[in-house]
């Protein structure tokens, strides 16, 4: 996640603290809304630890297209 929150502090210019701040919030309302499959996978790709075109096929399993 702290790759996300610099590239998200890079892009809309904001203090990274401040981004740091977005990115877990963000993180907190996914995990209150997403089924906690798809929150995990989604957890994984922002860590690097899933291919996001591999996430994006589990996406496609869990939604049954």
């Amino acid at each position: 996640m702290e790759q996300m929150a610099k590239e998200l502090a890079e892009r809309a210019r904001i203090p990274e603290d401040n981004a740091e701040k977005a990115v877990e919030v963000l993180m907190e309302i996914l995990k209150e809304r997403l089924p906690d499959a798809l929150y995990e996978q989604i957890e994984k790709a922002l860590s690097g630890e899933l291919d996001i075109r591999d996430l994006a096929k589990r996406f496609s399993s869990l939604l049954g297209s």
